[in-house]
């Protein structure tokens, strides 16, 4: 675990140095974005006990950024902000599948606090703003007079590494992207990439890479490739996620997804 200061925000990054992953939760004038992993508990409660925090925003219900949310509800008796649909999952968490479970550990139960339009601190208003993709309950920060996001997984990367878990959606991705960018804004706090200085321009990459994605796909479909075809254009190395996930998280659903998603279109 790393903690660094970056202006008014701590960021908190968490690793898992076998796998090479990592997760970043923020903290900015007593509100947690994210609460990290539930594999971390055990070091996570020795840094977050004394914090001094007030609420608590979750960005959406994976278990990367919820793992503490019932300890910090529970032991801390803080308010854990959420959308109506991550109230509804950390209610009653469903049992992971075996990777993601050894990955980053099962969430626990949340009762969760619904969130409304904006949250407020001493210092700074944040905006709300829905922002699926990633999944369907996803939700960013936005406080437009600092000019600054705080994005959970909406970004990660300029580029998709071809791999996308089988819930996520290109299209609402591209509809979320086009949303934050109506604001004004520089900078990205993002759950994996961390500080991104120039969001706003590498927000700007990922929606034209998105682009040209799903023209490269439709293009190849359009011409009668099979599905697995357009794959090995776009991702020829063999797919260890799509392995180990057992296709849940595999670069065949990038393929099918924008295939379902956009060929309507041409």
């Amino acid at each position: 675990m790393k903690t660094k200061q970056i202006g008014d925000v701590i960021q908190t990054r968490l690793y898992l140095r076998p796998l090479g992953l990592s997760v970043c939760f923020y903290e900015i004038d007593h509100l947690l974005f994210d609460t990290g992993a539930p594999s971390q508990r055990k070091h996570l409660k020795k840094y977050l006990m004394d914090r001094p925090l007030e609420q608590v925003v979750v960005s959406h219900h994976h278990e990367d950024h919820t793992g503490m949310a019932d300890w910090l509800e529970r032991k801390k008796n803080l308010p854990i902000y959420m959308l109506p649909e991550t109230q509804r999952i950390l209610n009653h968490p469903y049992k992971l599948p075996m990777y993601r479970y050894l990955t980053w550990g099962q969430m626990r139960p949340v009762q969760g606090t619904l969130i409304g339009e904006k949250i407020q601190t001493n210092r700074f208003t944040f905006d709300v703003v829905r922002t699926p993709g990633h999944c369907q309950d996803h939700l960013s920060l936005v406080e437009p007079n600092h000019g600054f996001v705080f994005s959970g997984d909406l970004f990660v990367s300029s580029r998709i590494k071809y791999s996308l878990h089988r819930g996520e959606s290109l299209k609402s991705m591209l509809q979320s992207i086009e949303a934050l960018l109506s604001y004004d804004f520089q900078h990205v706090f993002c759950a994996h990439a961390g500080f991104v200085p120039r969001g706003r321009q590498a927000l700007e990459k990922k929606k034209k890479f998105l682009h040209e994605l799903v023209d490269s796909v439709l293009f190849y479909y359009q011409e009668g490739q099979s599905l697995e075809e357009i794959r090995e254009k776009l991702h020829p190395q063999i797919d260890w996620n799509h392995l180990l996930s057992r296709g849940e998280f595999s670069s065949r659903n990038v393929v099918r997804l924008i295939i379902d998603e956009f060929s309507g279109q041409v």
